[in-house]
């Protein structure tokens, strides 16, 4: 059970540097047809693959700025919960896809659809390192 919460956890960290990444950045810098001013601000989890985040992960979020930056803040429990990682990266958007650079050498190009609705952000894509799909869902209220 342990080694799943591990690769869970990567893969978390992944879809959301990707999505930080992708939601940021515009490669023209007029935005995209209206989708960044839905993306800025502050999203945290809900649920990770439709199970519900418990109270340390609902910590887990990602600061979509309007510059193309973006940063994401993980937490999980240790023997309490922690900031387990913080990773900023840059992100464009084109239509409902998100690409996501970390700029980290050993993290390729992170890819995401995503949609709005209600004020649930839903993201969803293929984690490069260990090709697990996944579907992830935020709110802007902790």
């Amino acid at each position: 059970m342990k080694n799943f919460k591990t690769v869970r956890l990567a893969f978390l960290t992944v879809l959301m540097l990707s999505f930080y990444i992708s939601c940021a950045n515009d490669d023209d810098g007029g935005g995209s047809g209206g989708a960044n001013s839905e993306l800025v601000g502050t999203w945290y989890m809900l649920t990770y693959n439709g199970e519900e985040a418990d109270e340390c992960e609902r910590k887990t979020n990602i600061q979509v700025m309007a510059d193309g930056r973006l940063v994401l803040q993980e937490y999980g429990e240790t023997t309490t919960c922690t900031l387990i990682m913080e990773i900023p990266g840059d992100y464009t958007i084109e239509g409902n896809v998100v690409t996501i650079d970390t700029n980290l050498p050993m993290v390729p190009l992170i890819t995401l659809t995503f949609s709005i609705s209600d004020g649930i952000l839903t993201t969803e894509g293929t984690n490069p390192l260990s090709g697990i799909y996944g579907i992830n869902t935020w709110t802007k209220n902790p």
